[in-house]
């Protein structure tokens, strides 16, 4: 998949982190839309088909986690990457059982690192979908099995 394909959704309600990271985004050929409030990511997310999302964990209006939630409720071949504030290992532990694919600290962020997750959840999501392909075709070619007693 193509850059230019790829559908992200940046949820932080710092102004500047969301700007920034949109920028970069988009300099990569992505399409991004961004969302300040968890209300916000959650409509966002369900307006568009979205391929990634990133999330922060603090924000206003409700626990991140809520969002996390229910983007892979909602659709469970999206995968999030969670941002963490420095210290927040019971936090990442949580998001992780809550479907999270990766995480990075804000305090020690850099571009190329976020970069290299996308690419990595990208692959894990054409992964999950092509053995779901592959179900689905080999559940329609092979008659059930049988047991004889």
């Amino acid at each position: 998949m193509e850059n230019k394909d790829v559908r992200i959704l940046v949820v932080d309600d710092e102004e500047t982190m969301a700007d920034s990271l949109k920028q970069h985004l988009v300099e990569e050929g992505f399409i991004v839309d961004t969302a300040d409030t968890g209300t916000e990511a959650i409509e966002r997310f369900d307006q568009g088909g979205h391929h990634v999302a990133i999330c922060d964990l603090q924000l206003p209006d409700m626990d991140g986690l809520e969002v996390v939630r229910h983007i892979k409720d909602a659709r469970p071949l999206t995968e999030v990457i969670v941002l963490t504030g420095h210290g927040s290992g019971p936090r990442a532990f949580e998001a992780s059982k809550a479907g999270a694919f990766d995480f990075v600290e804000k305090d020690n962020f850099e571009l190329d690192t976020l970069l290299r997750r996308i690419k990595n959840a990208l692959k894990q999501r054409e992964l999950l979908t092509e053995n779901a392909n592959m179900r689905r075709q080999l559940s329609t070619r092979m008659p059930p099995l049988r047991h004889t007693v």
